[in-house]
């Protein structure tokens, strides 16, 4: 009975210091010592508390890229919508007045404005395809646990020069709290 007493004891003790905050903690400490410019200056100041952070879908790397990708066929879909919108003009002005220009320019416009029908429809099939999938992307995202954990940390550090700078850095976790993913010091 004793020795199961004392099983308990120690077990309970060890989970106490094994916490995720302690864990959190210790995993800042080993990656400043590795990663510091002079990792005998370090003095930790404060530790934040250990808290979760819901990353929004525009935030992450496969929206940015959607984005992009938007972006860079933006020019060419708004340049068709521009084009079609001449044609169209262009056409309603000749039919309101035709006498002036005579009917051979009839076909010519005609086919200028099947010209930028064309030209509009291949852009608008781009950029809504691209604007499904981003949705569809937000979509599955939003099913997926889309957080992560991240504790602040205050300390100071010499310098690459040897001057002792003040830190505060945001440093980001896995669910499990087993590595470092991210980090951000302002």
């Amino acid at each position: 009975m004793k020795y199961v007493v004392s099983v308990l004891l120690i077990s309970v003790l060890y989970s106490c210091s094994n916490s995720p905050e302690k864990r959190a903690q210790q995993l800042i400490k080993n990656y400043l010592m590795k990663n510091l410019d002079d990792p005998s200056s370090y003095e930790s100041e404060d530790f934040g508390k250990l808290d979760t952070v819901k990353i929004p879908y525009s935030e992450t790397e496969k929206a940015t890229n959607h984005f992009l990708l938007i972006g860079e066929i933006m020019p060419e879909y708004i340049l068709s919508q521009n084009y079609l919108g001449s044609a169209q003009k262009t056409i309603e002005s000749y039919h309101s007045n035709p006498g002036i220009l005579g009917r051979e320019y009839e076909k010519k416009f005609n086919d200028n404005l099947k010209l930028a029908e064309s030209a509009f429809a291949i852009q608008k099939v781009k950029m809504d395809s691209l604007q499904r999938i981003n949705e569809n992307d937000s979509i599955e995202y939003s099913r997926q646990p889309n957080w992560y954990l991240a504790m602040k940390h205050s300390y100071r550090a010499k310098n690459k020069m040897g001057a002792i700078i003040k830190n505060n850095t945001i440093f980001h976790f896995d669910h499990s709290i087993t590595k470092i993913i991210d980090s951000t010091t302002n």
